[in-house]
This record gives structure tokens, sequence and C-alpha cells, in this order.
């Protein structure tokens, strides 16, 4: 949305009103203000005529030319955001799908702890959010190496890391009464950048070759790899849901109990 000034004929003269709201008033030379100094003056600003007070003269042309016209711009409500909008409905859009400053409750949302944890953090305070993890829910949270091989999961715990200044978190499932792993990739950033990217999940499982190391099991020729893709869910767009709604996850059907996995992002 361009952020252009609007063009001097729809602004205020001494309030620099812009664009000027209906009615717009003029002296009898074609000299326009606003209502509001219209009201507090006696003369016109521009020829030093006297405003006519007993029947006022509106200038009709500005006045259908409104509805054509930005409106006045609105800035984000966002601490820091810089961004400007000309309407209420691209400041809404901006807020709810695209603002990297917006803060959202990050634990409340993924539900980490039973205890309820008030911290809010914005998609560019990922190391905060991330030292916030490690401090206040190390029990059900741990950070990841870059590709760090990961072994077997148990059912509501987490794993997190800071991937391109974002931070990204994956919720550990197993399908209740099965063996399957369902993993949830979240990442702390509005949906119009989470929507460029997917996670790609490869797991090795194995039966009991003697294997003990992770390094072991990725190399054994009798390890069957397979990979897996799936989208990553916006906390942002998250929080828009009030928490709920269809996030998605990535199926991995194997027995966990003998699986080993690695992450990776992937441009969509």
């Amino acid at each position: 949305m361009s952020t252009e000034a609007p063009t001097k004929v729809t602004e205020c003269p001494i309030c620099l009103e812009s664009p000027m709201a209906v009615p717009i008033y003029q002296c009898f030379e074609g000299h326009v203000l606003c209502s509001s100094c219209e009201n507090r003056l006696n003369d016109c600003p521009a020829c030093r005529m006297p405003l006519p007070k007993d029947r006022k003269i509106r200038n009709r042309v500005l006045e259908d030319l409104q509805p054509d016209m930005p409106t006045p711009r609105a800035s984000c409500p966002s601490q820091q955001c810089p961004a400007l909008f000309h309407n209420a409905t691209d400041l809404q859009h901006h807020l709810l799908h695209g603002c990297v400053y917006r803060k959202v409750p990050l634990c409340q949302l993924l539900a980490i702890d039973h205890e309820p944890c008030n911290q809010q953090f914005s998609a560019v305070e990922a190391k905060e959010a991330a030292a916030h993890l490690v401090t206040c829910h190390g029990h059900h949270c741990k950070m990841l190496a870059p590709r760090e091989p990961q072994n077997a999961m148990r059912t509501g715990s987490f794993r997190f890391f800071v991937w391109n200044s974002r931070l990204v978190v994956l919720e550990f499932l197993n399908f209740e009464g099965t063996q399957m792993l369902k993993i949830k990739p979240f990442i702390l950033a509005p949906q119009s950048e989470a929507s460029k990217f997917k996670v790609q999940l490869s797991s090795w499982t194995w039966h009991d070759y003697g294997l003990r190391t992770l390094e072991q099991v990725m190399k054994n020729h009798n390890s069957r790899r397979s990979e897996s893709v799936g989208p990553m869910w916006s906390l942002v767009e998250f929080c828009n849901s009030g928490g709920c709604g269809g996030s998605p996850s990535i199926h991995i059907g194997t027995d966990t109990s003998k699986c080993v996995f690695m992450y990776e992002i992937v441009l969509e």
C-alpha cells in the first residue's frame, strides 16, 4: 500500500488535515479550509478577507471527490512497527497476517506447561523466546542444533530452534493406541512468512541389529529411511483462531521406539 502524501488540494492550509473531512468550506475567493479551522477563524488565512459566517460557502466539488480520496494514514498499534496504512481494512489485515512486531502468548498457544505462562513474544524476538523456553520450560522443551539427529520422543514434548531469525517449534504427539508419530511444526511468524516454507523430516527406522548410536542407525544399510514434508503453521495465525483449529501435522508411520529423525526447512 502506497504511503505517498495526498495532493495539496485535499489538505487544509491551516491545520494540514489531509484529506479534509466533509464539510469543506471556502472563502469568497475560493480558498478552502476544513470545518474545524473555519469555525475558529474570522478571516481567510490566504487573502485576509472576512469569512462568510452568516451564509457559509461549501466547496461541493472537493466534497464530491472525498469518496475517491485516501483516508488519513493509520499506524500499526504494534510497538516498533513503522507501517502506515490509508484505511482500516488494510491495517487490520496487516495486524492479523503480516506484522512481525505483533506479540502473541507463545506458551499459552502451545499449552507447553500446566502452569499458566503469560509471556508474549513477536516474530523478531526469536532469541528471547528461545531463551525463555530453555529457562522456564526446560523440562518440556529442548533446543535443537541444525540437522541434529533425534531419537524417540515422548508425547507432548517440544523441540525448537532459531532458523532464519525466526523461532520454529516442533510438537511431538503419538496417535492414541498406535506407534505412529505425529509432528506439528509451528513458526513464530505471520502467515505471510510461514506460507513460504515447509518442514521436511527424514526418519530412519530399524530392527534390533545391535545398533547402539544414532550415527550407526543412519549409516546402516538395513535401516529404512523415509521422508515426510508438511507446511509450517504460523503461531500468529494460530492466535487469530483462538488457539484452536486445524493446525497442520506431519505423520510418520513407524515404530517411534526405534526411530531417528532429522528436520530441514525448505522453501515452498
